[in-house]
């Protein structure tokens, strides 16, 4: 090892563990998504500091056997995203959740490809990755409890979107935070049958706030995933009471989840929802077997194909925004192109698990499992991805490399570090815009929150939430101008919204909004209920079931019978 190798041989493990101790825990209050963004740009920047001190080392192999797989499923997903019914969902994502969309799956390959740089230069690497995961997953689980015997704590995180009944820790969201926690218990509890001495009880009483955490997010597809990576991991552990411990948790679980699901057809709720998503998905993949929809498209899918039974048992204002299944959902995004690659890249996993397959793999493989669970289930969110990889990363890097295909590793390691990079630099600056918009139509400054709002449409033209913002700004300001300035306010209005329609036709938000604004327009004079129905008639059959759009034909309708003369 030269003197430059010797030097920055650690810098990939330091990157690993800061990747552990800050992602979870990064938040920027400053951004109109205060939760997810952030987490994105640190997992981010943790990969490319990595990927510069694994250069700097000497740049070893990184084979791991799955870079066929990978190339190939990412070429798919990159096909599918370029011809997608929403290309700007496909690329970087549904809003508020780019693990689905093309960037967050290039994240997850960054953070695999982090944790074997990580263990090529140091042996050790594996074991201290699951160190540093379990201490702030241990914090995340104090957090969480304490967020649910008391709501002012979690105020001072934020409680983000829905569901609010659950903690939502550091993630905004209750399945975001369950997602991690349940990827992070195995390698707290792998560091607890492990650990010596004085460490022995520091550590189990680590995963014990990790089991409580998971507990408070209440996710029940998080617990089955928790449950299953730590069985894995007390299975690998190999010593007779842990292979024990590890059959009755599998036995416990099994008999758990069918009592809940006996609890809830008894007590009249479904598991109804996943069913239907899962049958959309697979509609959704027999309509366009080949190439798919694209990645991040299932709420396009969701909304258009949901039936009224389905509708009226998750509510006709709730569209779920992936299939709740990875297989379901890679058939239906990417097709089978994107599926036979999904499947080599489970089986080159398999392959790669089992040269490390005993107590050495413990951490990584259980988390493995856990985000493998989790997947069948729900979406893990981009932070459980990428740090799982991380993880299954080091420990399969641990083994002795397979033969390297033409420098595929690092040029995967490289573009997946470069498109991590592309969704935080592209949005920050949209993401600020808007909440200083949004804090300055508060505080009453409407001049200052139209420029900001509208720099934030410019900088992010794809987000619905950020047009959304923008309109309700000047529908506000058109109700108590003059009417020379009101008919520019919502001419203004309905050009914000014609361009969202026409930058993303499948999302049948931006057309309902585009009726509403043409709606305006009419009930101030404007000769536009014509072109108000025809675009919320659009959004009706885009989604069929949203009570907003009926809401507003029903408007449409009464206009139109009130006065012909502006149709």
């Amino acid at each position: 090892m030269g003197t430059s190798r010797s030097r920055f041989a650690d810098g990939p493990l330091w990157a690993a563990s800061a990747a552990a101790l800050l992602v979870p825990w990064t938040l920027a209050p400053g951004l109109r998504d205060a939760w997810v963004l952030p987490k994105c740009a640190a997992a981010a920047a943790c990969a490319a500091a990595g990927l510069a001190a694994w250069a700097a080392a000497g740049a070893p192999s990184l084979a791991l056997g799955l870079e066929g797989a990978l190339a190939a499923f990412l070429a798919a997903a990159a096909l599918a995203s370029w011809a997608s019914v929403d290309p700007s969902a496909s690329w970087l994502g549904p809003d508020l959740e780019p693990a689905s969309g093309f960037l967050g799956v290039a994240a997850a390959v960054a953070g695999l490809y982090l944790g074997a740089a990580a263990a090529r230069l140091r042996a050790d690497a594996s074991s201290l990755f699951a160190r540093a995961m379990a201490l702030p997953a241990a914090a995340m689980g104090v957090l969480a409890l304490a967020q649910t015997l008391s709501s002012g704590t979690a105020g001072w995180f934020g409680r983000g979107e829905g569901l609010m009944d659950r903690a939502v820790g550091t993630f905004g969201h209750p399945v975001a935070l369950g997602a991690y926690l349940a990827v992070a218990a195995p390698y707290a509890l792998a560091w607890a049958l492990t650990a010596q001495g004085r460490a022995r009880a520091a550590s189990w009483a680590a995963f014990a706030c990790v089991v409580v955490g998971l507990g408070a997010a209440g996710g029940r597809s998080a617990w089955a995933a928790g449950a299953a990576g730590c069985a894995l991991a007390l299975w690998l552990d190999g010593r007779p009471w842990t292979r024990r411990a590890a059959a009755a948790a599998a036995a416990c679980g099994l008999a758990g989840a069918l009592l809940l699901s006996l609890r809830l057809g008894a007590a009249g709720q479904r598991p109804g929802g996943r069913l239907g998503a899962w049958r959309i998905a697979w509609s959704a993949f027999s309509e366009r077997p080949l190439a798919g929809w694209g990645p991040g498209s299932f709420g396009f899918l969701y909304k258009r194909d949901r039936s009224a039974g389905l509708a009226y048992a998750e509510g006709p204002d709730v569209a779920f925004p992936h299939a709740h299944n990875d297989w379901l959902e890679v058939l239906a995004a990417t097709g089978l192109l994107g599926g036979a690659a999904y499947a080599w890249a489970h089986a080159a996993a398999g392959g790669a698990a089992r040269r490390v397959w005993g107590p050495a793999g413990a951490a990584g493989l259980g988390g493995a499992a856990a985000l493998f669970v989790q997947a069948k289930l729900n979406l893990p969110a981009v932070t459980a991805s990428f740090l799982g990889a991380v993880g299954f990363g080091a420990a399969v890097a641990a083994a002795p490399a397979p033969v390297g295909r033409l420098g595929l590793p690092a040029a995967l390691f490289v573009t997946a570090c470069l498109a991590a990079l592309a969704l935080p630099l592209a949005r920050f600056p949209a993401e600020r815009a808007d909440h200083l918009g949004r804090l300055a139509r508060a505080e009453g400054r409407p001049r200052e929150a139209a420029e900001r709002l509208e720099a934030a449409v410019a900088g992010a033209p794809g987000v619905l939430r950020f047009r959304l913002d923008l309109l309700n700004l000047l529908w506000d300001a058109a109700e108590g101008a003059p009417p020379a300035d009101r008919e520019g306010l919502l001419a203004r209005a309905r050009d914000v919204a014609l361009d969202g329609a026409r930058l993303r036709p499948a999302e049948p938000e931006f057309a309902r909004l585009l009726g509403l604004a043409e709606l305006r327009r009419a009930e101030a004079g404007a000769p536009s209920l014509p072109a108000a129905r025809a675009a919320l008639e659009a959004a009706r059959a885009a989604d069929p079931f949203n009570p907003l759009t009926l809401r507003d034909l029903g408007a449409v309708a009464e206009l139109e019978a009130r006065g012909g003369r502006l149709r």
